[in-house]
């Protein structure tokens, strides 16, 4: 009863920490108490679920809901951390408050990882072979909201602890050592369900990429495939050379991109396979490159005879634009 209505009232709470306390049953009650704390929480997540199209009638399935959800899911967690950092120390004590803020935080998501892993699932596969409907690039958003969150969390357990030694209530000789160990646990199952995605980042990044770069290479096909092989086809020379201009140097904000995912989701880690991954979608689409150049400079010389009996000044600029496409691949 009193673990119920600790929200309204700290008094009977206070007295049953008491009476538990000369009995030696502390442990018992303290770990009724983490289990209470996060009820509310736990309802929120799960009562979750993703929106209907307004046009399909289906349950949308690309993330983007989910990605929006579990930052204000954290900060609710937070804002019970902290709340937990005052009421804790008034309940049990000082020295026992941080240790507590640390069980409630490891509390809050040990009945949810499985659904976490589940939801991150849907989003963005993490096996490689299987479609998916939503983006990897939603799932390093996801990953950095949860960076962004342990990061709030340790310092918040971090100033409850300095305050405890600053008071003086520290017990002599805790350095918080163990605090932190038991701290960086917690931190590793909160981080658990993006594992998989870590390990395979190479697979699903290559996987990703390839989805972008397809598009790319389509339009290149595209662009230059209708060029006539007539000289005097300019204007869809000019149309073609602008938009092959356009298109060639897309690749490079979408690697530079790849390698900021790289260090979000991985640091250093597996650097040489993921790195391999990124050079063969380069690879691929400098070969479409140069496919389309040698398409483009086909049409160009299809008739040179003709070409120096009707010499045209945008003609020769169009040959110039290309040879820049061209150079702007050298290593």
């Amino acid at each position: 009863h009193a673990l119920q209505n600790m929200n309204t009232r700290l008094a009977p709470l206070q007295q049953c920490v008491s009476l538990y306390e000369k009995l030696e049953k502390m442990d018992s009650l303290r770990e009724e108490y983490v289990k209470t704390r996060p009820g509310a929480l736990h309802k929120s997540w799960f009562a979750f679920s993703p929106s209907y199209n307004a046009e399909t009638g289906e349950r949308n399935t690309e993330g983007s809901d989910f990605s929006q959800f579990l930052p204000t899911w954290y900060d609710s967690v937070l804002q019970l951390l902290t709340e937990e950092r005052r009421q804790s120390e008034t309940v049990f004590g000082a020295e026992a408050a941080p240790e507590i803020v640390v069980l409630v935080m490891q509390e809050c998501f040990r009945p949810i990882l499985p659904s976490f892993q589940s939801r991150l699932e849907n989003v963005f596969s993490s096996n490689p072979s299987l479609s998916s409907k939503g983006s990897f690039e939603l799932i390093c958003e996801v990953y950095e909201s949860t960076l962004r969150f342990l990061s709030l969390a340790y310092e918040l357990v971090a100033g409850a602890f300095l305050d405890l030694v600053e008071s003086g209530a520290a017990k002599k000789g805790d350095t918080g050592v163990g605090l932190y160990k038991k701290l960086m646990e917690v931190f590793q199952k909160v981080a658990s369900p993006f594992a998989n995605y870590q390990k395979r980042f190479d697979e699903l990044e290559g996987k990703h990429l390839k989805v972008e770069t397809s598009s790319i290479a389509k339009d290149m096909r595209q662009a230059v495939g209708s060029v006539s092989t007539q000289a005097s086809a300019l204007e869809a020379l000019q149309d073609a050379t602008e938009r092959l201009k356009d298109l060639a140097p897309y690749v490079f904000p979408l690697t530079e991109a790849s390698l900021v995912r790289f260090e979000l989701l991985n640091g250093g880690f597996r650097v040489a396979p993921a790195l391999s991954s990124i050079d063969n979608i380069l690879n691929q689409h400098v070969g479409e490159v140069a496919i389309a150049i040698r398409t483009l400079s086909a049409a160009m010389t299809a008739d040179s005879n003709k070409l120096a009996e009707n010499f045209d000044e945008q003609h020769v600029l169009c040959a110039m634009e290309v040879l820049k496409v061209a150079g702007n691949f050298r290593l």
